[in-house]
């Protein structure tokens, strides 16, 4: 019931208004609210070669920094590479976490997904514990629909991004 209630509200968060941040933070803000073990939670997007933060909740200091990272570096360059989801049980000392942020809270439990389109890695998403160690298979259900409704939202912000350059492209 849990579940099905924050998928439902995930996906009116969907339908708003409002800039592709906004809708990451706030559905980054849902993953930790409708999750009892969650406490942080990032989307970092592909730009290039580089993974770059761009929503994050617990995290914060990571968007502040612009904290960014290519592929295969750090743990979420880890997932982009392997191109499918990664855990780790105490992600302060595993070695593939190279985020201070994420160091520095003591996060434990680190679960990541891809986000992907066509076989193309287009982002990262991952969620932390600083109480538990491991997340519940409910838990990964959950945030792995979130990360695909947030890779379904990036992919419509990016499509009409390329709309609106094509459409300002013919008016010059």
């Amino acid at each position: 019931d849990r579940l099905l209630k924050a998928v439902d509200r995930i996906s009116e968060a969907a339908l708003g208004p409002g800039d592709l941040d906004t809708f990451l933070r706030s559905l980054l803000a849902e993953a930790r609210d409708s999750t009892e073990s969650v406490d942080t939670a990032a989307i970092l997007l592909r730009e290039g070669d580089m993974l770059r933060v761009r929503a994050a909740v617990g995290l914060e200091h990571e968007l502040e920094r612009q904290y960014s990272l290519t592929i295969p570096q750090g743990f979420a360059g880890h997932i982009g590479a392997a191109r499918e989801p990664i855990f780790t049980r105490d992600a302060a000392i595993d070695p593939r976490v190279i985020s201070p942020a994420i160091r520095e809270k003591g996060v434990r439990a680190l679960y990541g997904v891809p986000l992907m389109r066509e076989g193309k890695v287009m982002g990262v998403a991952h969620i932390g514990s600083l109480r538990a160690h491991e997340f519940s298979e409910e838990d990964k259900l959950l945030f792995r629909t979130i990360a695909s409704r947030a890779a379904s939202v990036v992919v419509k912000s990016q499509i009409l991004a390329d709309l609106r350059r094509a459409e300002s492209a013919q008016r010059f």
